[in-house]
Parts: C-alpha cells; sequence; structure tokens
C-alpha cells in the first residue's frame, strides 16, 4: 500500500513538473525579450552615434512593461520573423519609461506621451522622428503593412534629401541617396524613376550619352515593377524624344 502511494506521488510531482515546466517556457515565448536590440540610455547613445556618422535610420521603440498594447505589438509585430529579419542589422533601440528617469527623459525629448511608440529617424539629416502605429480603431495593420509603412517612411527621408541635391544640382549626392533607398526598399519605383530623372538631367546638361542610357535602364526597371507608373512612362517618352 505504502509503495503504491509513493508511486502515485511520484507520478503526480512529474506531471506538475512537466505542467509548470510547459507554462514557464510558454509564457517566455510571450515574452519578447529584445535580444536583437540596444537598450537603454547607453544603447541609445551608442547606435544615436553610428547611425548619425553612417546617415542610417535609427528605430526607437518606447515601450511600458505590462502594458496590455504595448505586449501586442511584441508579439504581433516585432516578435514576428519577417520584421526580426527586417531589423536584425538596422540600429535600433528598446526604451521603458518606468525604468528610469534617464528613459523617461529620452520619451520627453522625442514626445513621446502614449505608449508603446515606434519611431524611426535620420540622426544625420536632423529631422523630426516619424512614427510608424500599427493600431487602428477599425483594425490592425497586417505584417506586410506595417513593414511597408516602414519602408515607405525611410524611401521618403532619403528621397527628400535626395531632391534637395538634385535641386541644388548636385546630382550624385542626389544619386547617392537615392541608391540608399533601394538598401531598405529594393522594389521602390520611385527610386528607379528618380534616378532615371537625375541622369537624364546629366545626360542632357553634360551632353553625355552614357547618362542616357543609364536614364534609359533606370526607368525601364521602374517599368519593370509597375508597368503601369505613369511618371516613368512620360520621362522614358522625353528621353527617346533626345535619340
Amino acid at each position: 500500500m505504502a509503495s503504491r502511494i509513493c508511486n502515485r506521488k511520484g507520478r503526480a510531482c512529474l506531471c506538475l513538473t512537466v505542467v509548470f515546466s510547459f507554462l514557464f517556457f510558454w509564457s517566455k515565448g510571450l515574452c519578447y525579450d529584445f535580444e536583437l536590440w540596444d537598450h537603454g540610455p547607453t544603447g541609445h547613445d551608442t547606435v544615436l552615434i553610428h547611425a548619425e556618422l553612417d546617415e542610417r535610420p535609427l528605430f526607437l521603440y518606447f515601450h511600458v512593461k505590462g502594458d496590455k498594447l504595448c505586449e501586442r505589438m511584441d508579439r504581433a509585430y516585432l516578435q514576428a520573423s519577417q520584421v526580426e529579419n527586417y531589423l536584425r542589422d538596422l540600429y535600433k533601440v528598446e526604451l521603458d519609461p518606468t525604468r528610469g528617469e534617464d528613459e523617461k527623459a529620452l520619451a520627453q525629448r522625442y514626445g513621446v506621451k502614449n505608449y508603446p511608440a515606434f519611431l524611426m529617424t535620420i540622426p544625420a539629416f536632423k529631422i523630426k522622428p516619424v512614427r510608424v502605429h500599427p493600431f487602428f480603431k477599425d483594425r490592425d495593420m497586417s505584417i506586410d503593412e506595417f513593414l511597408q509603412a516602414i519602408r515607405n517612411k525611410i524611401a521618403f527621408m532619403y528621397g527628400k534629401k535626395a531632391f534637395s541635391f538634385y535641386e541644388a544640382r548636385q546630382y550624385d549626392g542626389a544619386l547617392k541617396y537615392y541608391r540608399m533607398i533601394l538598401d531598405y526598399s529594393p522594389g521602390d519605383v520611385y527610386a528607379y524613376y528618380a534616378m532615371g530623372v537625375v541622369y537624364h538631367t546629366m545626360g542632357v546638361e553634360l551632353k553625355e550619352r552614357k547618362y542616357l542610357k543609364e536614364a534609359e535602364k533606370m526607368l525601364m526597371k521602374a517599368l519593370d515593377i509597375e508597368p503601369g507608373h505613369k511618371e516613368s512612362r512620360e520621362e522614358l517618352a522625353k528621353l527617346r524624344s533626345r535619340h
């Protein structure tokens, strides 16, 4: 009788151990650990310096531990493999204003009042960070929509910088920043179209046929991606009328 009781107790303890182990690892899966991110004020200062020197985007994620919407953001977006892979080699830092005064001060510095706040900027350009918020009143963004929103904001910032160089007739600088769009959005139609315009302008002003050939190549690439792209079609027609 005593041996049966011991066996039952042993089986019960084993079952409890399995259950608790399952719950422990399951709960860990629900908590995003930000393993690939920099952390806190020190991490912020480090990635800010590197992003500024490299003229690259910087992502800042302000969140509060235990907040349900923040946890939803972590699980639904940041933990998604597509998002992790996209952000993997980019400069990014996570900050929790409840961890201390320094992180609270950074939230104030960036104008963050509501959480979660997923911000993106290019520090070298001295522009105000923009927010990518996937939650709407009637629906949430899909993973693809969230990533496309990030790509669009990066493209806008580099595109604006590139256009300022184009207006100043500094064409090499314009091409540099349009090309940088493609580092983050390889199929960006606007980047190829804009480079086509720059090369076209260079060919006309410098009377160099090689630039006209490059212009045609860029515009054809844009039309390969989006055959109905009106601006690329019109620019290509102007270009070919010069031949």
